[in-house]
């Protein structure tokens, strides 16, 4: 069996062919369960197809359009499915509910609000031109009922500040000095969140790479295209991720590593732009790529990684994101921390169900706290302890689900350093 994962590929754009490979997975998961706890996705299909006895043929397009809604793309699935490929099942959930996504907004069109909240530049440019007035929109109950009707955005969520300058404009007047002898060469994706949303992870990260000798180059760049991929609108996506290969990949040639300090776009261009544009230029550039958590271990591996500590982080509950554990990489954050002096308990009890757009959005408020219930109880049963994760979205559920202020474990690296950011 051969997926169908490129949109090049004519079949890609196949209702019947997205049907019928929809059907062939899900009898799969039917068959399996291995999956019924992860997400609300499968419970819900489940039912229905206990309903009908486990006929597929049963199984109506509303159905699978439900199983497309209520997955949110935290690759959990994946990393537990017995039958990923290569075997011969060749189940691959999370990128099929992405294909669907796609066909079924060309179909209809994609919907305003995903039109909006999948261009992010846009918003953080507009947000960080009027931070203290965007910021304050965001949290009167009048402008927030107008963006609920407008854009989808639901009232009650806790959404991110917009921050101004931006990372990319405080990194242009303050570039970091070049090394004399760099242990190491890197190319900085800094993603949007940290841009528009919280530059001071950025500006945590060039004070660490600066104490450890790295050196620092800044690439054109646009959004890694996942808002747009959550919302079906492919032809943004693929836009965003040609443009970022293509300039990635000059710094890539030069001999720079890509370092990403968010789960979520670094899973993006590691594991989806090589699917997307079947390219090798983009193959290389995922290969190139890291989380900074990977670049700060190796240094360590390699006795090159400044272990001077100043302080100790003391206690740290540092929540895993779910697309940090998608890339596989084990838990080099934690590992980081404790080589400062810190004591650090591991929350990885399931998803904050946020997950980009999908725990913003009217009609997923209550699921997804349903979904972060037990990752939020293992914080508050953590008292003295100071909450971490470096998946912001992921920080802003647990702030609003236990009132606690979460930090990057950059923040808590820079600060054991006794560096200013």
């Amino acid at each position: 069996m051969t997926l169908v994962f490129s949109p090049s590929d004519p079949k890609f754009w196949s209702a019947e062919d997205l049907s019928d490979d929809y059907r062939r997975q899900l009898e799969t998961c039917h068959t399996c369960r291995i999956c019924f706890n992860l997400c609300p996705a499968f419970p819900d299909f489940f039912s229905r197809i206990d309903k009908v006895d486990g006929d597929m043929d049963r199984i109506s397009k509303e159905d699978l359009d439900s199983f497309t809604d209520l997955c949110y793309q935290c690759k959990l699935c994946f990393l537990k499915c017995p039958y990923v490929p290569p075997h011969e099942f060749a189940i691959d959930i999370p990128r099929l509910v992405l294909r669907a996504r796609a066909v079924r907004a060309k179909e209809r069109g994609v919907k305003m609000g995903d039109k909006i909240l999948g261009d992010t530049d846009r918003l953080g440019e507009m947000g960080a031109r009027t931070a203290k007035l965007a910021n304050w929109g965001n949290r009167n109950p009048f402008s927030r009922l107008l963006i609920e009707k407008l854009v989808g955005v639901d009232r009650r969520r806790l959404t991110p500040e917009f921050h101004s300058p931006t990372f990319k404009k405080w990194f242009q007047k303050h570039p970091p000095p070049f090394p004399d002898s760099p242990v190491a060469k890197v190319a900085l994706f800094y993603t949007c969140l940290v841009n528009y949303n919280d530059p001071s992870i950025g500006r945590a990260l060039m004070a660490i790479l600066a104490h450890n000798s790295v050196e620092v180059a800044l690439p054109d760049q646009k959004c890694c295209g996942m808002p747009a991929l959550d919302g079906g609108d492919m032809g943004a996506a693929l836009s965003k991720a040609e443009f970022n290969v293509h300039h990635l990949s000059a710094y890539v040639d030069r001999g720079y590593d890509v370092i990403i300090p968010s789960p979520t776009c670094g899973y993006v261009v590691k594991k989806e732009y090589p699917h997307l544009l079947g390219t090798e230029e983009a193959e290389k550039v995922a290969r190139h790529s890291y989380d900074v958590s990977e670049l700060l271990f190796r240094l360590k591996k390699e006795g090159h990684l400044n272990l001077a500590f100043r302080t100790s982080p003391g206690e740290v509950a540092y929540h895993v994101p779910c697309h940090y554990k998608a890339q596989m990489i084990g838990n080099k954050y934690v590992e980081l921390i404790r080589a400062a002096g810190g004591k650090v308990k591991v929350i990885d009890k399931g998803c904050s169900g946020i997950d980009g757009t999908w725990g913003m959005k009217e009609g997923n408020f209550e699921m997804s706290n349903h979904v972060a219930e037990n990752m939020l109880s293992e914080f508050k049963n953590s008292p003295g302890y100071q909450a971490c994760t470096d998946c912001l979205l992921a920080g802003l559920q647990i702030t609003q689900g236990t009132r606690m202020a979460v930090k990057h474990p950059l923040h808590i690296l820079a600060e054991s350093y006794g560096l200013l950011y």
